[in-house]
């Protein structure tokens, strides 16, 4: 199973120590935030692939990853109204480094997409799960973090993808031949597919979960609103991906 430092559960009386740590982690987030967005300019004005293409996503991971470690560091009281408040820090960022500034529509795309794997996070570990965010490289392979039952000794590797990326990426694997029309069909209708990586030679199985507010409910300031269905959608990704790890 992969490891990745997990930050401490969040508490309302914060210590000096975490304070230290949630400003670290902004100041990351902010010093990476003009490199982030040349390199987003530069994947959106090359669809079809450009040199140093792989140290341009690189980029744009650790300033997904420096969000994420931001939010987490921060107590349920500071989290309400964050992106408003991040946009602006960002955007003073910027303009001190000479720099243009994320669309409205490519930070919207950003935080609400890493919302998604926040709460899914946050929401697992409230249910009594635990979770473990993934690394840079192995976020770069698809997957987002492992989820495993405390006592039960399940665990999955999970990609959490929004409705319309969740669509794109069953019918991807569908036209690779790695899941059949009945079982795209099948995926399409139960919200979760399995997915096989290979890398350098080793194989595992990932979890590609569709996190949809009309499944799963609304999002709010990083939470569920309603964490038992996801506690519900978990146990059956669980239930489904040990018996197709079987076959």
């Amino acid at each position: 199973m992969w490891r990745r430092f997990i930050p401490k559960k969040v508490v309302n009386e914060r210590s000096s120590k975490q304070e230290d740590m949630s400003n670290e982690n902004l100041r990351k987030l902010l010093s990476s935030t003009p490199r982030a967005v040349q390199a987003q300019r530069q994947i959106d004005s090359h669809p079809h692939g450009f040199r140093h293409k792989k140290e341009r996503v690189m980029e744009l991971i650790d300033f997904n990853d420096a969000y994420v470690d931001t939010v987490l560091s921060l107590d349920s009281d500071q989290r309400k109204g964050f992106d408003e408040r991040l946009k602006k820090m960002m955007s003073d960022e910027c303009r001190k480094a000479r720099s243009s500034m994320f669309s409205d529509e490519q930070f919207e795309a950003i935080v609400r997409g890493l919302s998604r794997e926040i709460a899914v996070y946050l929401g697992a570990r409230e249910l009594g799960f635990d979770v473990q965010m993934t690394s840079r490289a192995e976020d770069a392979l698809g997957v987002d973090m492992v989820i495993s039952e405390l006592h039960g000794g399940r665990h999955i590797n999970v990609d959490v993808k929004s409705p319309s990326a969740y669509r794109y990426r069953v019918q991807e694997l569908l036209r690779e031949g790695r899941i059949t029309a009945t079982n795209a069909n099948i995926a399409e209708e139960i919200g979760y597919v399995r997915e096989i990586i290979e890398h350098k030679g080793v194989s595992f199985p990932v979890a590609v979960i569709r996190v949809d507010a009309n499944e799963l409910g609304e999002i709010v300031d990083f939470r569920f609103k309603n964490e038992k269905l996801l506690g519900r959608r978990l146990l059956s990704v669980m239930q489904y991906m040990e018996a197709a790890n079987d076959d």
